[in-house]
C-alpha cells in the first residue's frame, strides 16, 4: 500500500517525534438529554500527529423512543481544547439492534468533550458503536 504522511516525514521520523500513539481508555458519560442511564465500554484510540481517532461502544437506556431526541456527552482520551463543533466528527449507530437509530459526534467546545446526538427509535437498554475523529488544540 502507499502511505501519504503530512508534511512529507517518513514512518520513521512520526515514531522517533512520537507522533504516533494508541491505547484504551474507559469514557465518562453525561446523560444530558432523554438518558435514564448509560455505561461506557473500554474504547480504542489511535493518534497520527495532532488528530485522534476513537472507536468504541456503550450501552445507553433512553427515557423515551420513536424518534425522541437524545443527547450524550462523552470525555476524549487525550485532552484538547475545542474551539468549535468541527473540531470532532463521527457517527454513531444501534447497527441493527434498533433499525434506523443512527446520529453523529461533534465537538462541545464548552466542555471539551463529545456530544453525542441520536433520534432514539426505542426505549429499551441497548448498545450504540460510535466512531470518531477529533484535532488536538493547545
Amino acid at each position: 500500500p502507499v502511505i501519504h504522511l503530512h508534511e512529507s516525514r517518513s514512518a520513521n521520523n512520526l515514531m522517533d517525534a512520537q507522533l504516533l500513539d494508541t491505547g484504551l481508555y474507559t469514557p465518562t458519560l453525561d446523560n444530558t438529554t432523554n438518558v435514564d442511564a448509560s455505561t461506557p465500554a473500554e474504547m480504542l484510540w489511535f493518534r497520527i500527529g495532532n488528530m485522534v481517532h476513537v472507536a468504541g461502544s456503550f450501552t445507553i437506556d433512553p427515557t423515551l423512543g420513536v424518534g425522541t431526541a437524545t443527547t450524550l456527552g462523552m470525555t476524549i482520551p487525550l485532552p484538547s481544547n475545542f474551539g468549535i463543533g468541527t473540531d470532532a466528527a463521527g457517527l454513531v449507530s444501534a447497527g441493527g439492534l434498533v433499525p434506523s437509530e443512527s446520529g453523529v459526534v461533534f465537538a462541545d467546545a464548552a466542555n471539551d468533550r463529545v456530544t453525542i446526538n441520536f433520534g432514539s427509535m426505542s426505549a429499551a437498554s441497548h448498545v450504540m458503536r460510535v466512531v470518531f475523529t477529533y484535532r488536538l488544540i493547545q
